[in-house]
């Protein structure tokens, strides 16, 4: 876990110097590091990057909400399910960021639609 805080430290550090990020934080861990994390010691990782995910798809669903564009469900499936389908989706893709995983489950997500006036 140790590793994990400090590799996420130093990606947000240097990229802060190289580019402003657009997305920090455990999104910008690879899958592959998501998992290793996770095998050993699944608790607090899971717990770790899930807040982050509901945070991100939060985040992506506030500015549809304000504009009365359709959000997704972010309860639309049982949360367990939705660990899993990250875990899964991460599994198959060890080189690609966590933040896709995130954007694919949020994707998968039913649709809420726009609140009429």
């Amino acid at each position: 876990m140790r590793r994990l805080l400090s590799t996420l430290f130093l990606m947000v550090a240097t990229g802060a110097v190289a580019q402003a990020p657009v997305i920090a934080g455990p999104g910008m861990v690879s899958c592959a590091e998501f998992a290793e994390a996770y095998r050993r010691n699944p608790g607090p990782t899971e717990i770790q990057f899930f807040a982050w995910a509901q945070g991100y798809m939060s985040a992506t669903n506030e500015p549809m909400r304000v504009r009365n564009e359709p959000t997704r469900n972010l309860i639309g499936i049982p949360t367990a399910s939705q660990k899993q389908r990250l875990r899964a989706f991460c599994d198959q893709r060890p080189l690609a960021n966590f933040y896709q995983a995130v954007r694919n489950l949020y994707e998968s997500l039913p649709e809420n639609p726009p609140k009429s006036n």
